[in-house]
């Protein structure tokens, strides 16, 4: 052992503090064991003031059977050395056996501990050798405590990085080069369903990792050991997992080689981020822009069929001509409303008291001679969905059905709770989990079925895109494309979507007018401030506005507007007369609506001074009403 003053301490001293600058965790257990090992000790710890006494924060031993993770007391006398700055020392046997058992330490051994101070005291390194002869130099003295202090210091930065760490959002983990865990911040260890010192020490193999980590699989750990050999990051690879309800779940995650003191990976580190709402945020973005070019193509498409298809229906003597027209203007109409509804507002409703509601129009659709059973309206089940293109979706099916039924038969729509297993979900194509059911039966109908025209395959197939827009999924029981089940007199569509578990909304029984659209409009008016203000309403409503102030310049408008113009608003005190004005413009264009616009209550037409809303109201209802 080194007498007094002896210097053999140093090189010791010199290697724990070595340790201490390594990358990675177990910096303080390194410490301890490069300075204690060569001097011949059999215990050494640095404690960490905790409650009322002290607690181990890095601990080596020579062998097993030192206390781990104790609240262990220093004696009083200690700690009164210790707010002087001094370090403790005792032979063999000094300590007695009282003073000893606070410690969990029993025997008889030679004692040294050294303070660590900064504001107060921070930590005491303890070091214990058990042997008759052994005695502390001075040299021991001054080396624990420059030990004592360089621990206290790594420490609080290590506790600062990872307080950083466990304050970030990513879910971070890091292992060695066997791919044990080494440590964790907060939010994997939340996410895994694991403390730090579960995962500690483990592998994957030996844990069970929740599958939203997206970590755990043979495919990670071929990733990190591809990161191990080859010293190169994965940076950001899009995973996707399997979670709770069959959810998918999408996570950027990345590999970092971690790299030992010789410069060579000695570990990797995994980050994690669930990315899930920020690609749903951007597939609804695309869907949204798909959405607005089919509008405004299906605006397009209404302006230009509707003139020839009322034209075939004045004309048309033969009455299968009149309704093959009356029914693709129906068709056309459809168009132009989803182009104005393209905007869903989805709110928590009860399909039962919805479908409850539209009674006497589905009575209309189905016309004489056919009987409608409806559901329970007080079925609260609730569905969120934008409540109009849920009835959209219920009058294309009804629509498709009739097609099929003949006189006499009987339509019965009835809704209910339903859980679709793994086996049934298949069938619809959508995850296991709690939805609620729309089931319309039609009885009897006519055997063999027929096939189905254009006209009601785009009746079904709106019907489907509504549903998956819902989020469910619509299911014709047949056998075949073009017909239904020939062993059955029936017919059956059944529709899910998931279900909420929150109180629907009362729906008012007399909703306002949806006064939104796409359609091109042509205010005429020679007051500059009041066809502006008029314009930027409309606009707000999503109509394309184009103003003029004289007559030659709204002739001009109307030649050069593509598409064609679907009403005309024309002021009742304009110079050029309003009636000349409005034979000039619908001579050029005979299926051109036209509103007058008045300044002034009593006068002629719509006053522009009552309300914007009252007259969107006007402009949606004159363009919804057949020109002529």
């Amino acid at each position: 052992m080194p007498d007094p003053g002896d210097e053999r301490c140093l090189p010791a001293l010199a290697a724990a503090l070595r340790s201490l600058l390594l990358p990675g965790a177990g910096a303080a257990e390194r410490a301890l064991a490069a300075f204690a090992e060569p001097q011949g000790l059999d215990f050494a710890a640095f404690l960490e003031p905790s409650g009322l006494g002290f607690a181990p924060r890095g601990v080596w031993m020579r062998e097993r059977g030192a206390p781990r993770g104790d609240e262990l007391r220093l004696p009083p006398r200690w700690l009164e050395a210790f707010a002087e700055g001094r370090v403790v020392s005792a032979p063999a046997g000094e300590v007695s056996p009282p003073e000893l058992k606070p410690l969990r330490l029993f025997g008889a051994p030679a004692l040294l501990a050294a303070p660590a101070r900064g504001d107060g005291l921070v930590g005491v390194l303890l070091f214990a050798a058990f042997g008759q002869r052994f005695t502390w130099s001075e040299g021991h003295a001054h080396a624990a405590s420059a030990l004592a202090a360089a621990l206290a210091a790594a420490l609080v930065r290590i506790d600062e990085t990872a307080a950083v760490l466990d304050h970030l959002p990513q879910r971070i983990a890091w292992k060695d080069s066997r791919l044990r865990y080494r440590g964790a911040n907060r939010a994997f260890a939340r996410a895994a369903g694991l403390t730090g010192a579960q995962l500690a020490g483990r592998s994957d193999r030996e844990l069970v990792l929740r599958p939203e980590l997206c970590d755990g699989g043979d495919v990670a750990r071929r990733h990190e050991r591809e990161v191990l050999q080859s010293g190169r990051p994965q940076i950001a690879r899009i995973e996707a997992t399997q979670v709770a309800a069959g959810r998918e779940q999408w996570l950027a995650v990345s590999r970092i080689p971690l790299t030992g003191g010789d410069g060579k990976p000695s570990g990797v580190i995994v980050v994690s981020e669930d990315i899930t709402d920020r690609l749903q945020a951007a597939a609804m973005l695309r869907h949204a822009e798909r959405t607005g070019a089919v509008a405004r193509l299906a605006s397009a498409m209404s302006a230009d069929l509707q003139n020839p298809l009322t034209e075939i229906e004045n004309l048309a003597t033969d009455e299968r001509i009149r309704s093959a027209a009356r029914n693709a203007g129906d068709l056309v109409r459809q168009l132009a409303a989803f182009a104005r509804r393209q905007l869903a507002d989805p709110i928590d409703v009860a399909p039962a008291s919805l479908i409850a509601r539209m009674g006497s129009l589905l009575a209309r659709v189905l016309g004489d001679g056919l009987a409608l059973d409806l559901p329970v309206e007080g079925l609260r089940s609730a569905v969120r969905v934008d409540p109009r293109q849920l009835e959209l979706l219920v009058v294309a099916v009804v629509r498709h059905i009739r097609s099929y039924m003949p006189q006499g038969s009987k339509l019965s729509i009835d809704v209910a709770p339903q859980t679709l297993g793994i086996e049934r979900s298949l069938g619809f194509g959508l995850p296991a989990g709690e939805y609620v059911r729309i089931r319309f039966l039609a009885y009897p109908v006519e055997s063999g079925g027929a096939d189905m025209s254009e006209a009601l395959r785009a009746r079904l197939v709106l019907a489907q895109t509504i549903a998956r827009h819902g989020g469910g999924a619509l299911r014709l029981n047949r056998d075949n494309e073009s017909g239904f089940r020939a062993a059955s007199d029936s017919l059956a569509i059944e529709v899910v979507l998931p279900r909420v578990f929150s109180i629907p909304r009362v729906l008012d029984s007399t909703p306002a007018p949806d006064t939104r659209g796409v359609e091109s409009l042509l205010i005429l008016d020679d007051d500059l401030h009041l066809r502006g203000a008029v314009a930027a309403a409309l606009r707000q409503l999503g109509y394309t506005v184009h103003i003029a102030e004289h007559l030659e310049e709204a002739l001009a408008l109307q030649r050069q507007t593509r598409p064609p113009l679907a009403l005309a608003l024309i002021s009742s005190e304009l110079s050029a007369g309003t009636a000349e004005a409005a034979r000039a413009l619908q001579k050029a264009q005979p299926e051109l609506r036209v509103l007058v616009l008045s300044r002034h209550a009593g006068g002629e037409g719509v006053v522009v001074s009552g309300s914007f809303e009252a007259l969107a109201a006007r402009v949606r209802q004159a363009l919804d009403t057949r020109p002529g």
